[in-house]
């Protein structure tokens, strides 16, 4: 988990505007039990990708994080 943390950091760093290695990384860092860095990654997401299907599924996961 933490290499493809690593890997996810560095693609945000190289590509910022891209919405997937947010989403992964959130992923990620549920998995870790990373709660808010995951909730962090998950409101960028959403940011970057308003109105899809995945950002359904990420403002559900953000609302459990929250909770």
């Amino acid at each position: 988990i933490d290499d493809a943390i690593k890997y996810f950091e560095m693609a945000i760093q190289i590509k910022p505007d891209w919405p997937d290695p947010y989403l992964r990384a959130a992923y990620a860092y549920l998995n870790k039990g990373e709660s808010a860095k995951a909730a962090e990654h998950l409101e960028k997401f959403v940011q970057l990708e308003p109105d899809t299907e995945r950002t359904v599924q990420a403002r559900s996961i953000l609302d459990a994080i929250k909770k």
